[in-house]
């Protein structure tokens, strides 16, 4: 990817605002980038305090400095300061969750091109793109940017169907949270962590979606034979989710050795976010994807894990049916 010699990059995500996914994604991108390549890199974030704190806790605050995302000082200076932009994983290239999001990172890759700053866009999911404005944008990007890595195949086709006069610039990398060079430094949650192997039955990963209420009235169920436990990733999901459950947890801003501790000490996971299923993956942990979203969809077929659309009516009976089978016998 550097084969330019690149010393210095300006990395743009969905970086410090708590969601558990994206702060693996960061530092897994940032090990790799200070580490393997030796680049000091400067980071477009929300600059929330805890992120200093998770960089020292993964010695990886050396070479990193954090730039706010909402300062237009900073982000001229992380740009125009350094050899190139980088998109770095997650799934920023779309509008289903907001157009203003999307705008905000065209605008950075405008800002990139007028310095003429190389942009690489880095094992990202791309899409949905629904709105006329954001699919004409995005031809843009592309047309500007060096390298377009994406994290799943359905991303490719995505590309290679919507956006063809580009493909010689498209290729297909594992999530930075998989990737060989990254996996080490999860690994130390072993060590630092402590894992009880079966304290949990069944994990449910979670966020508001259509089906929240049936899935609560399911746990219920589930509670009163199995050892169940319920978290989020993000400090949000915690307001939007307590009104349908009386114990949920949300490790922490920062907390992915706790988050990767609980996971492995989990019999069954289930869950509608993607990093709970990279997680589990990662850590060879059972799994059942809840497709919400087509990364979702696209990371469970990749990697052969089972998963079931949300908008199956027998989507409940399912889940049921499948915990029963694998959990057959336990008795409490």
């Amino acid at each position: 990817m550097f084969e330019k010699g690149f010393k210095e990059i300006c990395l743009v995500g969905y970086y410090g605002f708590g969601n558990i996914g994206d702060d693996a994604i960061l530092i897994s991108a940032l090990n790799e980038y200070t580490k393997a390549y030796d680049i000091y890199v400067r980071v477009l974030a929300n600059k929330d305090p805890y992120l200093e704190r998770m960089l020292k806790n993964f010695e990886l605050d050396s070479k990193v400095v954090i730039y706010d995302r909402w300062k237009s000082r900073d982000i001229n200076d992380a740009i125009y300061y350094s050899d190139a932009l980088v998109f770095g994983g997650g799934g920023i290239f779309q509008d289903k969750t907001s157009l203003k999001s999307f705008l905000y990172y065209f605008y950075l890759a405008l800002l990139a091109k007028m310095y003429k700053k190389p942009i690489i866009i880095e094992r990202n999911s791309i899409g949905p793109l629904n709105s006329k404005i954001s699919k004409f944008l995005f031809n843009f990007v592309l047309q500007w940017a060096e390298k377009v890595s994406v994290r799943d195949n359905d991303s490719l086709n995505f590309l290679n169907q919507f956006y063809p006069k580009f493909s010689i610039k498209y290729s297909l990398k594992q999530d930075f949270v998989l990737s060989d060079i990254s996996s080490d430094i999860f690994k130390r949650s072993l060590l630092t962590e402590k894992i009880e192997i079966g304290k949990y039955d069944v994990l449910f990963i979670l966020r508001n979606f259509s089906r929240i209420q049936e899935f609560a009235n399911l746990i219920k169920e589930l509670n009163e034979k199995y050892k169940v436990k319920v978290i989020v990733f993000q400090e949000n999901d915690v307001d939007d989710l307590k009104v349908y459950f009386s114990d949920i947890e949300y490790p922490g801003k920062g907390e992915i050795y706790k988050t990767l501790a609980i996971i492995q000490s989990s019999s069954l996971v289930i869950s509608n976010r993607l990093h709970g299923l990279i997680f589990s993956y990662l850590r060879n942990v059972e799994c059942i994807g809840i497709s919400v979203d087509p990364k979702i969809e696209g990371f469970c077929k990749d990697y052969n894990i089972e998963f079931l659309d949300e908008k199956n009516p027998e989507l409940i009976n399912i889940i049921k049916e499948k915990i029963n089978n694998k959990l057959e016998g336990i008795v409490y």
